[in-house]
Protein backbone atom coordinates (compact mmCIF):
# COMPACT_ATOMS: atom_id res chain seq x y z
CA UNK A 1 0.00 0.00 0.00
CA UNK A 2 3.03 2.12 0.47
CA UNK A 3 3.64 1.92 -3.06
CA UNK A 4 0.09 3.25 -3.80
CA UNK A 5 0.66 6.34 -1.22
CA UNK A 6 3.67 7.37 -2.80
CA UNK A 7 2.23 7.44 -6.31
CA UNK A 8 -0.98 9.61 -5.17
CA UNK A 9 1.37 11.98 -4.03
CA UNK A 10 3.75 11.90 -7.02
CA UNK A 11 0.98 12.59 -9.22
CA UNK A 12 -0.51 15.43 -7.16
CA UNK A 13 3.04 16.65 -6.99
CA UNK A 14 3.52 16.60 -10.71
CA UNK A 15 -0.22 17.78 -11.89
CA UNK A 16 -0.90 20.54 -9.11
CA UNK A 17 2.38 21.65 -7.69
CA UNK A 18 4.23 21.40 -11.24
CA UNK A 19 6.98 19.22 -10.13
CA UNK A 20 7.66 16.33 -12.49
CA UNK A 21 8.99 12.84 -10.86
CA UNK A 22 8.97 9.36 -12.40
CA UNK A 23 5.95 7.71 -12.15
CA UNK A 24 5.55 3.87 -13.14
CA UNK A 25 2.59 2.17 -14.85
CA UNK A 26 0.22 0.99 -12.50
CA UNK A 27 0.12 -2.91 -12.21
CA UNK A 28 -2.92 -5.58 -11.73
CA UNK A 29 -5.22 -4.69 -9.16
CA UNK A 30 -2.93 -1.36 -8.27
CA UNK A 31 -5.61 0.69 -10.36
CA UNK A 32 -8.15 -0.39 -7.61
CA UNK A 33 -6.18 0.30 -4.44
CA UNK A 34 -5.42 3.91 -5.96
CA UNK A 35 -8.71 4.33 -6.65
CA UNK A 36 -10.20 3.80 -3.47
CA UNK A 37 -7.67 5.88 -1.48
CA UNK A 38 -7.84 8.81 -3.30
CA UNK A 39 -11.50 8.94 -3.40
CA UNK A 40 -10.77 8.59 0.66
CA UNK A 41 -9.33 11.78 0.58
CA UNK A 42 -11.78 13.44 -2.67
CA UNK A 43 -8.98 13.65 -5.27
CA UNK A 44 -9.87 10.69 -7.68
CA UNK A 45 -10.65 13.83 -10.08
CA UNK A 46 -7.47 15.04 -10.07
CA UNK A 47 -5.46 11.78 -9.87
CA UNK A 48 -7.36 10.51 -13.14
CA UNK A 49 -6.75 13.73 -15.05
CA UNK A 50 -3.22 12.90 -14.02
CA UNK A 51 -3.19 9.62 -15.10
CA UNK A 52 -5.17 10.09 -18.67
CA UNK A 53 -2.64 12.77 -19.38
CA UNK A 54 0.32 10.63 -18.86
CA UNK A 55 -1.44 7.58 -20.17
CA UNK A 56 -1.19 5.65 -17.15
CA UNK A 57 -5.05 4.64 -16.85
CA UNK A 58 -5.42 0.42 -17.42
CA UNK A 59 -7.14 -0.65 -19.85
CA UNK A 60 -10.09 -1.96 -17.63
CA UNK A 61 -13.37 -1.05 -15.75
CA UNK A 62 -11.41 1.23 -13.47
CA UNK A 63 -11.03 3.50 -15.98
CA UNK A 64 -14.05 4.58 -16.95
CA UNK A 65 -14.96 5.09 -12.70
CA UNK A 66 -11.60 7.33 -12.73
CA UNK A 67 -13.33 9.17 -16.08
CA UNK A 68 -16.53 9.75 -14.55
CA UNK A 69 -15.22 11.08 -10.73
CA UNK A 70 -12.96 13.64 -13.26
CA UNK A 71 -16.11 14.42 -15.13
CA UNK A 72 -18.52 14.87 -11.94
CA UNK A 73 -15.79 16.80 -10.09
CA UNK A 74 -15.73 19.48 -13.20
CA UNK A 75 -19.61 19.94 -12.79
CA UNK A 76 -19.79 19.96 -9.28
CA UNK A 77 -17.30 23.06 -9.36
CA UNK A 78 -19.61 24.69 -11.88
CA UNK A 79 -22.86 24.25 -9.71
CA UNK A 80 -20.90 25.56 -6.43
CA UNK A 81 -19.51 29.14 -8.46
CA UNK A 82 -22.68 29.30 -9.68
CA UNK A 83 -24.40 29.16 -6.54
CA UNK A 84 -21.44 31.12 -4.74
CA UNK A 85 -22.32 34.31 -7.10
CA UNK A 86 -25.18 33.76 -6.66
CA UNK A 87 -25.36 33.80 -3.05
CA UNK A 88 -23.01 36.78 -3.09
CA UNK A 89 -24.98 39.31 -5.01
CA UNK A 90 -28.07 38.17 -3.00
CA UNK A 91 -26.23 39.46 0.02
CA UNK A 92 -24.98 42.29 -1.89
CA UNK A 93 -28.36 43.58 -2.75
CA UNK A 94 -28.81 43.40 0.91
CA UNK A 95 -26.34 45.27 2.39
CA UNK A 96 -25.17 42.17 4.18
CA UNK A 97 -21.36 41.50 4.51
CA UNK A 98 -19.91 38.53 4.48
CA UNK A 99 -16.53 36.68 3.57
CA UNK A 100 -16.31 33.44 1.78
CA UNK A 101 -14.10 31.07 3.39
CA UNK A 102 -12.15 27.43 2.78
CA UNK A 103 -12.27 26.15 -0.97
CA UNK A 104 -14.52 29.16 -2.39
CA UNK A 105 -10.83 30.97 -2.13
CA UNK A 106 -8.33 28.69 -2.33
CA UNK A 107 -9.52 26.98 -5.75
CA UNK A 108 -8.58 30.39 -7.40
CA UNK A 109 -4.63 29.50 -6.34
CA UNK A 110 -4.91 26.08 -8.24
CA UNK A 111 -3.79 25.60 -11.56
CA UNK A 112 -7.21 24.29 -12.46
CA UNK A 113 -10.08 25.53 -10.28
CA UNK A 114 -12.26 23.07 -10.52
CA UNK A 115 -9.00 20.98 -9.33
CA UNK A 116 -10.34 22.13 -5.51
CA UNK A 117 -13.42 20.43 -5.11
CA UNK A 118 -15.31 21.08 -1.85
CA UNK A 119 -18.92 19.54 -0.80
CA UNK A 120 -20.50 22.81 0.29
CA UNK A 121 -20.31 26.93 0.38
CA UNK A 122 -18.75 28.43 3.48
CA UNK A 123 -19.39 32.21 3.96
CA UNK A 124 -19.05 34.18 7.13
CA UNK A 125 -21.78 37.10 8.31
CA UNK A 126 -22.42 38.86 11.18
CA UNK A 127 -24.05 37.36 14.12
CA UNK A 128 -26.54 40.55 14.28
CA UNK A 129 -27.09 40.36 10.18
CA UNK A 130 -27.57 36.40 10.72
CA UNK A 131 -31.42 36.76 10.30
CA UNK A 132 -31.43 38.69 7.90
CA UNK A 133 -28.82 36.94 5.98
CA UNK A 134 -31.45 33.56 6.58
CA UNK A 135 -34.48 35.53 5.45
CA UNK A 136 -31.91 36.36 2.54
CA UNK A 137 -31.25 32.61 1.68
CA UNK A 138 -34.61 31.85 1.99
CA UNK A 139 -36.30 34.10 -0.04
CA UNK A 140 -33.38 34.48 -2.64
CA UNK A 141 -32.40 30.72 -3.11
CA UNK A 142 -35.48 28.85 -1.73
CA UNK A 143 -32.80 27.39 0.49
CA UNK A 144 -34.18 25.31 3.18
CA UNK A 145 -32.73 25.31 7.07
CA UNK A 146 -30.95 21.66 7.45
CA UNK A 147 -29.26 21.89 11.02
CA UNK A 148 -28.01 23.89 13.16
CA UNK A 149 -24.26 23.64 15.28
CA UNK A 150 -22.22 26.20 17.76
CA UNK A 151 -21.25 28.28 15.47
CA UNK A 152 -23.08 27.93 11.85
CA UNK A 153 -26.17 27.12 10.43
CA UNK A 154 -26.88 24.83 7.08
CA UNK A 155 -29.16 25.69 4.21
CA UNK A 156 -29.22 23.92 0.86
CA UNK A 157 -30.58 26.09 -1.88
CA UNK A 158 -32.81 25.38 -4.56
CA UNK A 159 -30.17 23.93 -6.55
CA UNK A 160 -29.11 21.53 -3.94
CA UNK A 161 -26.36 22.82 -3.08
CA UNK A 162 -25.23 22.96 0.91
CA UNK A 163 -24.82 26.49 2.05
CA UNK A 164 -22.67 26.85 5.69
CA UNK A 165 -23.67 29.92 7.25
CA UNK A 166 -21.32 31.13 9.56
CA UNK A 167 -21.50 33.54 12.10
CA UNK A 168 -18.18 33.28 14.16
CA UNK A 169 -15.33 31.20 13.14
CA UNK A 170 -15.10 29.51 16.78
CA UNK A 171 -17.43 26.69 18.09
CA UNK A 172 -18.37 27.69 21.92
CA UNK A 173 -17.26 24.98 24.61
CA UNK A 174 -14.29 24.18 22.26
CA UNK A 175 -12.01 26.46 24.75
CA UNK A 176 -8.97 26.21 21.75
CA UNK A 177 -6.55 28.89 22.56
CA UNK A 178 -6.13 30.37 19.56
CA UNK A 179 -10.06 31.15 19.84
CA UNK A 180 -9.12 34.78 21.39
CA UNK A 181 -7.48 35.88 17.92
CA UNK A 182 -9.89 34.30 15.36
CA UNK A 183 -13.10 36.01 17.51
CA UNK A 184 -11.09 39.85 16.09
CA UNK A 185 -11.86 38.48 12.14
CA UNK A 186 -13.86 41.34 10.85
CA UNK A 187 -10.51 43.15 12.03
CA UNK A 188 -9.15 41.84 9.20
CA UNK A 189 -11.85 41.83 6.43
CA UNK A 190 -11.92 44.32 3.90
CA UNK A 191 -14.11 44.62 0.46
CA UNK A 192 -13.52 42.78 -2.48
CA UNK A 193 -12.25 44.16 -5.84
CA UNK A 194 -15.60 45.47 -7.20
CA UNK A 195 -17.88 45.15 -4.12
CA UNK A 196 -19.10 46.88 -1.92
CA UNK A 197 -20.18 43.95 0.99
CA UNK A 198 -18.63 40.90 -0.41
CA UNK A 199 -15.49 41.38 1.81
CA UNK A 200 -11.92 39.29 1.59
CA UNK A 201 -9.75 38.17 4.44
CA UNK A 202 -5.95 39.84 5.05
CA UNK A 203 -3.95 37.27 4.15
CA UNK A 204 -2.47 37.01 8.09
CA UNK A 205 -5.84 35.95 9.09
CA UNK A 206 -6.69 33.81 6.64
CA UNK A 207 -3.29 31.96 7.06
CA UNK A 208 -4.22 31.08 10.56
CA UNK A 209 -7.79 30.53 10.16
CA UNK A 210 -6.62 27.37 8.20
CA UNK A 211 -3.64 26.35 10.28
CA UNK A 212 -6.12 26.51 13.06
CA UNK A 213 -8.89 24.63 11.27
CA UNK A 214 -5.78 22.00 10.83
CA UNK A 215 -5.16 22.12 14.31
CA UNK A 216 -8.98 21.43 15.24
CA UNK A 217 -9.09 18.87 12.88
CA UNK A 218 -5.96 16.56 14.01
CA UNK A 219 -7.27 17.16 17.34
CA UNK A 220 -10.93 15.09 16.39
CA UNK A 221 -9.51 12.76 14.29
CA UNK A 222 -7.42 13.98 11.18
CA UNK A 223 -7.45 16.65 8.36
CA UNK A 224 -7.57 14.73 4.87
CA UNK A 225 -4.58 15.71 2.29
CA UNK A 226 -6.43 19.11 0.97
CA UNK A 227 -5.35 21.45 3.64
CA UNK A 228 -1.80 20.32 3.33
CA UNK A 229 -2.04 20.64 -0.24
CA UNK A 230 -3.57 24.41 0.37
CA UNK A 231 -0.63 24.87 2.58
CA UNK A 232 1.64 24.43 -0.33
CA UNK A 233 -0.36 27.17 -2.42
CA UNK A 234 -0.80 29.54 0.39
CA UNK A 235 3.51 29.25 1.03
CA UNK A 236 3.92 29.37 -2.98
CA UNK A 237 1.51 31.21 -4.89
CA UNK A 238 0.50 33.79 -2.81
CA UNK A 239 1.70 37.02 -1.46
CA UNK A 240 2.42 37.89 1.77
CA UNK A 241 4.17 39.32 4.52
CA UNK A 242 5.89 36.79 6.72
CA UNK A 243 6.50 38.45 9.57
CA UNK A 244 2.64 39.26 9.95
CA UNK A 245 1.81 35.45 9.83
CA UNK A 246 4.12 34.42 11.86
CA UNK A 247 3.32 37.16 14.80
CA UNK A 248 -0.16 35.99 14.81
CA UNK A 249 0.29 32.34 14.43
CA UNK A 250 2.61 33.26 17.57
CA UNK A 251 -0.11 35.05 19.36
CA UNK A 252 -2.45 32.43 18.91
CA UNK A 253 -0.29 29.19 20.27
CA UNK A 254 0.09 27.52 16.93
CA UNK A 255 3.65 27.85 16.23
CA UNK A 256 4.80 24.28 16.56
CA UNK A 257 1.52 22.92 14.47
CA UNK A 258 2.06 25.89 12.30
CA UNK A 259 5.87 24.25 11.50
CA UNK A 260 4.98 21.00 11.36
CA UNK A 261 2.65 21.17 9.35
CA UNK A 262 4.37 23.58 6.67
CA UNK A 263 7.47 20.32 7.02
CA UNK A 264 4.34 18.25 5.94
CA UNK A 265 3.33 20.16 2.99
CA UNK A 266 7.17 20.31 1.51
CA UNK A 267 7.90 17.04 2.16
CA UNK A 268 4.41 15.79 0.03
CA UNK A 269 4.61 18.73 -2.90
CA UNK A 270 8.29 19.98 -2.98
CA UNK A 271 10.02 16.52 -1.93
CA UNK A 272 11.60 17.57 0.96
CA UNK A 273 12.90 15.04 3.03
CA UNK A 274 10.73 13.68 5.91
CA UNK A 275 11.43 13.49 9.26
CA UNK A 276 9.89 11.58 12.13
CA UNK A 277 7.04 14.02 12.73
CA UNK A 278 6.24 14.39 9.41
CA UNK A 279 6.19 10.57 9.02
CA UNK A 280 3.56 10.22 12.05
CA UNK A 281 1.59 13.39 10.45
CA UNK A 282 1.40 11.63 7.04
CA UNK A 283 0.18 7.94 8.36
CA UNK A 284 -2.21 9.69 10.50
CA UNK A 285 -3.76 11.70 7.72
CA UNK A 286 -3.86 8.73 5.52
CA UNK A 287 -5.45 6.23 7.71
CA UNK A 288 -8.38 8.81 7.77
CA UNK A 289 -10.06 10.60 4.61
CA UNK A 290 -11.42 13.96 4.08
CA UNK A 291 -12.32 14.35 7.99
CA UNK A 292 -10.36 12.23 9.23
CA UNK A 293 -11.69 8.86 10.65
CA UNK A 294 -13.76 7.89 13.28
CA UNK A 295 -11.47 5.50 15.42
CA UNK A 296 -9.18 8.32 15.35
CA UNK A 297 -11.72 10.78 16.86
CA UNK A 298 -13.03 8.01 19.68
CA UNK A 299 -8.74 7.67 20.23
CA UNK A 300 -8.14 10.75 20.50
CA UNK A 301 -10.83 12.16 22.50
CA UNK A 302 -10.66 9.74 24.98
CA UNK A 303 -14.43 9.48 25.09
CA UNK A 304 -13.73 5.75 26.14
CA UNK A 305 -11.95 6.71 29.08
CA UNK A 306 -15.06 6.07 31.89
CA UNK A 307 -15.56 2.89 29.34
CA UNK A 308 -17.66 1.36 26.16
CA UNK A 309 -21.30 1.17 28.20
CA UNK A 310 -21.22 4.52 29.46
CA UNK A 311 -19.69 5.86 25.60
CA UNK A 312 -22.35 4.01 24.01
CA UNK A 313 -24.82 5.51 26.25
CA UNK A 314 -24.04 8.83 25.48
CA UNK A 315 -24.04 8.28 21.82
CA UNK A 316 -27.70 7.12 22.12
CA UNK A 317 -29.08 10.01 24.58
CA UNK A 318 -27.31 12.89 22.90
CA UNK A 319 -26.91 15.16 25.59
CA UNK A 320 -29.03 18.57 25.79
CA UNK A 321 -26.41 20.48 25.62
CA UNK A 322 -25.42 18.64 22.22
CA UNK A 323 -28.86 18.13 21.09
CA UNK A 324 -30.11 21.69 21.16
CA UNK A 325 -27.91 22.75 17.89
CA UNK A 326 -29.24 19.79 15.84
CA UNK A 327 -32.60 20.73 17.03
CA UNK A 328 -33.15 24.45 17.82
CA UNK A 329 -36.11 24.70 18.91
CA UNK A 330 -35.89 22.94 21.89
CA UNK A 331 -33.27 25.80 22.98
CA UNK A 332 -35.95 27.83 24.37
CA UNK A 333 -38.35 24.33 24.92
CA UNK A 334 -35.94 21.85 26.70
CA UNK A 335 -39.25 19.66 27.57
CA UNK A 336 -39.20 18.85 24.09
CA UNK A 337 -35.66 16.89 24.44
CA UNK A 338 -37.52 13.75 25.31
CA UNK A 339 -39.74 13.93 21.72
CA UNK A 340 -36.38 15.10 20.13
CA UNK A 341 -34.59 12.48 21.10
CA UNK A 342 -36.94 9.79 19.49
CA UNK A 343 -36.46 12.42 16.24
CA UNK A 344 -32.89 12.03 16.12
CA UNK A 345 -33.54 8.02 16.72
CA UNK A 346 -35.78 7.85 13.57
CA UNK A 347 -32.99 9.61 11.93
CA UNK A 348 -30.25 7.97 12.93
CA UNK A 349 -32.41 4.44 11.78
CA UNK A 350 -34.25 5.55 8.73
CA UNK A 351 -32.35 7.88 6.91
CA UNK A 352 -30.08 6.41 4.18
CA UNK A 353 -26.24 6.66 5.40
CA UNK A 354 -26.65 7.20 8.95
CA UNK A 355 -27.27 3.60 10.11
CA UNK A 356 -24.02 2.49 8.41
CA UNK A 357 -22.10 5.24 10.15
CA UNK A 358 -23.60 4.14 13.54
CA UNK A 359 -22.56 0.62 12.48
CA UNK A 360 -19.39 1.63 11.69
CA UNK A 361 -19.07 3.50 14.72
CA UNK A 362 -20.04 0.79 17.17
CA UNK A 363 -17.47 -1.57 15.42
CA UNK A 364 -14.48 1.07 16.15
CA UNK A 365 -15.60 1.61 19.79
CA UNK A 366 -16.00 -2.33 20.47
CA UNK A 367 -12.25 -2.31 19.16
CA UNK A 368 -10.96 0.26 20.83
CA UNK A 369 -9.39 0.64 24.35
CA UNK A 370 -9.95 3.50 26.32
CA UNK A 371 -6.51 5.17 26.10
CA UNK A 372 -4.87 7.70 23.79
CA UNK A 373 -1.64 5.03 21.94
CA UNK A 374 1.22 6.49 22.81
CA UNK A 375 2.48 7.40 19.34
CA UNK A 376 -0.75 9.52 18.32
CA UNK A 377 -0.54 11.15 21.94
CA UNK A 378 3.37 12.17 20.98
CA UNK A 379 2.39 13.54 17.80
CA UNK A 380 0.21 15.83 18.93
CA UNK A 381 2.18 16.71 21.81
CA UNK A 382 4.83 17.75 19.43
CA UNK A 383 2.50 19.71 17.38
CA UNK A 384 2.07 21.25 20.84
CA UNK A 385 -2.40 21.09 20.26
Amino acid sequence: MEKIKNMMLSLLRAEVCGIETDITKLEKGEAEDLYDISKKHDLVHIISYALEKRELLPNSPISEKFKNEHIMAFFRHQKLAFELERLCKAFEEAGIEHIPLKGSVMRDYYPESWFRTSCDIDVLVKKEQLEKAEEVLKKQLGAKKDGESRHDIAYFTDNKIKIELHFSLVADNKNYKFEAELLKVWDYAKPASGWKYRCVLEDEMFYLFHIAHIAVHFKEGGCGIKPILDLFFLENKMEFDINKRNELIENSGLVKCCENARKLSRVWFSEEAETDITRRMGDFILSGGVYGSVANRIILQNELSKGKGRYLLSRIFLPYDRLKYQYPVIQARKWLYPLFTLVRWSRLIFVRGNTKRQLTELKYVNGVDGFVPDDMKNMLKDMDI
